[in-house]
């Protein structure tokens, strides 16, 4: 099931994307209603008493779905801190104070 998050998180290519179109602000609020959806998902499948095909796929979409959100997240972070950050310094000096 950890492969299903990696799958969503490695969605960062869609979530760069979308980076680059909406603001910031919309960013978080989309990464967070995806998360959230995400985690009920996991909430749910983790309630049922039998763990059958139906919850393991519930299970499976919903880790994309959460590792999805997370990737927006993160990469709007990023993208925060570099459009905010002084001019005077470089970008490299930005991704290594993320970094650490």
């Amino acid at each position: 099931m950890l492969i299903a998050t990696y799958v969503g998180y490695y969605f960062g290519i869609l979530s760069g994307i979308l980076v680059d179109k909406v603001s910031n602000l919309f960013n978080f609020l989309i990464a967070s209603v995806l998360t959230l959806i995400g985690f009920i998902g996991c909430i749910i499948a983790d309630g049922d008493a039998e763990f059958g095909v139906g919850m393991q796929v519930l299970t499976l979409f919903s880790m994309i779905i959460a590792g999805f959100g997370s990737s927006i997240a993160f990469i709007t972070s990023i993208a925060t801190v570099a459009k905010n950050f002084s001019r005077d310094l470089s970008i490299l000096f930005v991704a290594v104070l993320l970094t650490y």
